[in-house]
């Protein structure tokens, strides 16, 4: 899901495992335990034991948070989420529980740790507009205002995760 709306074909298989798999617990699991014999029953056993070994293992996974230590780096990691802090490029937590959008908003991480920087060409066109823009509203006897929000990184980067180093460059003067 990080790269936005998975294709037809993921989500119509996800579809498909999420009527397998319970069918497939109802008839071996479900089923003996609530109508079979009790020697029925014993032969579940090792089928609720693998189910709770893999819940602990995904228990234990998003518990690691694939943190670079973690061996999983390498698999879970691809192109684009290489700025990624803890599990989520949407969002990442900081300091006394503190919330941040992630890199999946406007490349945040990735800017505030100045990894991309804006072209001379990008500036000069991001100029380029704002000037047709003042252009324009002159022309239409309107005032414009330009604000530059900041981001709650730049405002509070004392709640910013210790691996974080924030740029003392910034992109805008």
């Amino acid at each position: 899901m990080e790269d936005g709306l998975p294709h037809r074909n993921t989500r119509i298989f996800g579809v498909l495992l999420s009527i397998a798999f319970p069918s497939i617990t109802y008839q071996f699991v479900e089923r003996p335990i609530r109508f079979g014999s009790s020697k029925k029953s014993f032969r579940t056993i090792p089928l609720i034991v693998a189910i709770s070994l893999i819940g602990l293992v995904g228990f234990s996974i998003s518990k690691l948070d694939f943190q670079e230590s973690n061996a999983v780096d390498g698999v879970y990691f691809r192109k684009g989420l290489e700025h990624r802090i803890g599990a989520s490029s949407r969002w990442y937590q900081g300091l006394n529980d503190w919330l941040y959008l992630g890199n999946a908003y406007n490349d945040n991480v990735a800017k505030l740790k100045l990894a991309i920087k804006p072209s001379d060409q990008a500036i000069s066109d991001q100029v380029a507009y704002y000037d047709e823009l003042a252009k324009k509203a002159s022309q239409a006897n309107a005032k414009v205002a330009l604000m530059i929000e900041p981001n709650k990184s730049s405002i509070y980067p004392e709640y910013l995760p210790i691996t974080i180093k924030p740029s003392d460059t910034r992109y805008i003067s």
